[in-house]
């Protein structure tokens, strides 16, 4: 599919029709069956979350450490988080770090299968790759710090989870940016009642306060926008405490990407569609604001090379794609089998369902 994509057409036929590779998917997933209208961002995420285990490493899991907690509470931040990474890939190492940091420096004509394929990507982004097997995992992966802080001795904790895509609340305001939707996710919430945590120094449970930042981007990174209600939040939470909104999944290779989802959807009960509109730059996108004060990050700015568009309700829609030709700079509709140029002004919309940025620089 996306070699045939990229080829060039022979005839009128100008556009590309991946029902093959649909038939493929519903083989493994039977309610992606049929055309009924299904949610673009839980294909792609089953899509991809397939993907990942296929090619994962790791075989045979390590024996369960015995943490010392204690030990790792002295801990200062930047050791801890990078104790916390080194933890998680000797459980989840993807064969993409490993083997395909080979295949890239190979000729492509001795690669085949999916290899090939992501290869062509590859080399397409780094026609020179100087790339290590770690460069190529921090592709995917990124790391979330967790701070709790006790109102009644200070007491302050610290942890670190990985996270393959954010949760971001949709303020209560008007007009609504992306820069606050991040600001609403990392500013302190309370937990108190029956949320109360057990704090550390006062070995009972204590009314804290909750924070959020980044320790580590991915270069490649899925953020959800919804309303924070915790009853439409539980659905996702796979791989990080329960407290958290996030969940697991693995992104496309292709090279720095920055990809957001909002949650137009508000829930099983309602089935109602949320036409909040979020202003988004197609430049610029800074996120060093929201970056932890041990992190390493030196740089986190995105720009906007894609959208995924939904018209239409709950019940039923349509999806269409706004794009920018990477050589071109200029931004296309993709309807269908229908194809148009449109203005950059344009691209900005109350549909908007699914955002991709590209990472413009990184330091790692």
């Amino acid at each position: 599919l996306m070699r045939q994509i990229w080829e060039p057409t022979n005839g009128p036929q100008t556009y590309i029709s991946p029902q093959r590779f649909k038939a493929q998917i519903q083989k493994f997933a039977p309610r992606f069956m049929g055309y009924a209208q299904q949610d673009a961002q839980e294909f792609l995420r089953y899509l991809l979350q397939g993907l990942h285990e296929d090619v994962n490493r790791v075989q045979k899991r390590p024996p369960s450490e015995n943490p010392d907690y204690d030990k790792e509470d002295k801990m200062p931040d930047a050791q801890k988080a990078e104790l916390y990474w080194r933890r998680y890939k000797a459980i989840d190492n993807s064969i993409i770090a490993g083997e395909l940091a080979i295949l890239v420096f190979s000729k492509r004509n001795i690669v085949t299968g999916r290899h090939a394929v992501i290869m062509t990507i590859l080399h397409s982004y780094w026609p020179n790759p100087y790339l290590t097997s770690q460069m190529l995992l921090d592709l995917f992966m990124g790391q979330l710090m967790s701070t709790l802080e006790c109102t009644s001795c200070g007491y302050k904790s610290t942890t670190f989870d990985p996270f393959w895509d954010l949760s971001l609340p949709i303020p209560k305001m008007a007009p609504v940016t992306i820069i606050d939707c991040f600001e609403l996710f990392t500013s302190k919430e309370v937990l108190d009642g029956a949320e109360q945590p057990v704090c550390s120094g006062c070995k009972s449970r204590q009314r804290c306060r909750k924070s959020f930042s980044i320790q580590r981007f991915p270069q490649i990174l899925v953020i959800r926008i919804l309303y924070r209600n915790p009853t439409l939040c539980t659905r996702f939470l796979t791989m990080v405490p329960s407290s958290s909104n996030f969940s697991a999944g693995l992104l496309c290779l292709n090279k720095a990407k920055l990809s957001l989802y909002f949650k137009r959807f508000s829930g099983e009960r309602s089935r109602s569609k949320l036409t909040t509109l979020i202003d988004f730059p197609s430049k610029n996108l800074n996120l060093m604001n929201f970056v932890s004060e041990c992190s390493p990050q030196k740089s986190a700015s995105y720009d906007l090379y894609a959208i995924s568009n939904h018209s239409g309700s709950v019940y039923g829609g349509h999806y269409t794609a706004y794009c920018r030709h990477p050589y071109l700079n200029t931004w296309f509709e993709f309807n269908d089998t229908r194809v148009s140029q449109i203005r950059q002004s344009d691209i900005v919309s109350s549909e908007a369902y699914v955002l991709f940025y590209q990472l413009k620089n990184s330091s790692r």
